[in-house]
């Protein structure tokens, strides 16, 4: 059976309690962008503790998309999933990677286990690897644990064993909407969009507070904008989630916006904390993320992407 198996980022090393409660809103957003955002229906999602499982017949699709846009992920992985015993996992391995382990010339085997189990993860491997060299004529391939060109990984989880040989990088951070709302000032800066995917990656619901009116933006500046709100469940229960001025702005009616949302901070380009870090009271958080963060042109090209 193929899969696509979760990692988490951040919220590996967070106590049992905070963890549990993370995994449930992680699991929450996944089911909301794959069911509500692209009408997928036929999946079903595994809490694996360490690890989400989702079940698809459309695994390369669901693959992306968790990798590319929803936060607390490290990585995503298409497996197979079989059982530990050798002659199925050895089954899988012939019908679907000996061949593409034969195109090159040095390979190894990683395995990770948790659980109880009767042999070491070394142990494991060795046996697997073994496997993988006698399939071939002497010579043919070499192991190489140092540097090979292809790396079979085997994840072992109690009675199961997931099978893959590629990794796509997540966008790490922590689940969306797991730390309350901020106010982002906008103004079509180079930095706006990736203020907002730094703070929904931190947990944050991005409620924006637009400097100047809709008209003066461009589509797809505003195409790109819309797209990072309608990944964020909690906002699109909000009635208003983007603030546009019907005149010039004033700190009365940011400040206003902010308390009404109950917002924790504000977060604005360096250039804006320049011009407004003086008029704003002094007990509110200010968020410039790119003070110690450079933008994320390859993050926002991959969620961009995505537009549904």
């Amino acid at each position: 059976m193929r899969c696509v198996l979760i990692r988490f980022s951040e919220i590996a090393i967070k106590g049992a309690k905070t963890r549990k409660r993370f995994t449930n809103i992680l699991i929450n957003h996944l089911k909301y962008v794959l069911f509500n955002l692209y009408n997928i229906t036929n999946f079903d999602v595994k809490n694996l503790y360490s690890r989400i499982l989702v079940s698809s017949e459309n695994n390369v699709q669901v693959n992306n998309i968790v990798a590319s846009c929803i936060p607390g992920v490290v990585s995503t992985s298409i497996v197979h999933k079989t059982s530990t015993e050798t002659e199925n996992i050895n089954e899988i391995i012939t019908n679907h990677y000996l061949d593409k382990i034969g195109k090159k010339k040095a390979f190894a085997v990683r395995v990770k286990r948790t659980g109880n189990h009767t042999f070491s993860s070394i142990e494991f491997a060795a046996n697997i690897g073994s496997f993988i060299y006698d399939s071939f004529p002497e010579g043919k391939l070499k192991v190489d644990l140092t540097n090979p060109e292809y790396v079979l990984y085997l994840d072992i989880r109690g009675e199961d064993t997931y099978i893959f040989d590629h990794k796509t990088e997540g966008l790490g951070g922590i689940p969306a909407g797991s730390q309350g709302n901020v106010l982002v000032l906008i103004s079509e800066e180079e930095e706006d969009l990736s203020n907002i995917l730094q703070l929904y990656k931190r947990g944050a619901n991005t409620l924006i507070y637009s400097l100047k009116p809709e008209k003066e933006y461009s589509e797809s500046f505003l195409q790109h904008l819309k797209w990072l709100i309608k990944l964020q469940p909690v906002l699109k229960k909000k009635e208003q989630p983007i603030y546009f001025p019907l005149k010039n702005s004033d700190i009365r009616n940011i400040l206003k916006v902010y308390e009404y949302n109950k917002c924790f901070g504000i977060a604005l380009t360096a250039k804006m904390f320049e011009t407004y870090t003086s008029l704003f009271p002094v007990k509110i958080p200010l968020f410039v993320p790119h003070l110690v963060t450079r933008i994320q042109k390859g993050e926002l090209e991959r969620i961009f992407s995505f537009i549904q």
